[in-house]
């Protein structure tokens, strides 16, 4: 699952399929909060099943590089 914000579109990619987008429009506000995944970060709503990779970046990344990045499967670094 991948979300994207370009600044004026939100889009939800799952398995590298574009399946969900809606008009948005804001600043992105920086934070010092940590970033939680698998829960709210308080630890209540916790997800329940395996995540297999986390990757956060800086820019919005096209449909044609999220489908790429999917078929190559999670890249480890260590």
């Amino acid at each position: 699952m991948v979300g994207v914000y370009d600044g004026s579109r939100l889009r939800l990619f799952i398995d590298g399929q574009l399946k969900a987008e809606r008009e948005a429009r804001g600043d992105l506000v920086l934070s010092d909060l940590p970033v939680a995944v698998g829960d709210l970060g308080s630890g209540t709503a916790c997800f329940s099943g395996q995540i297999k990779a986390v990757e956060l970046a800086s820019v919005a990344w096209t449909a044609g590089e999220i489908a790429r990045r999917f078929e190559a499967g999670p890249q480890v670094s260590t």
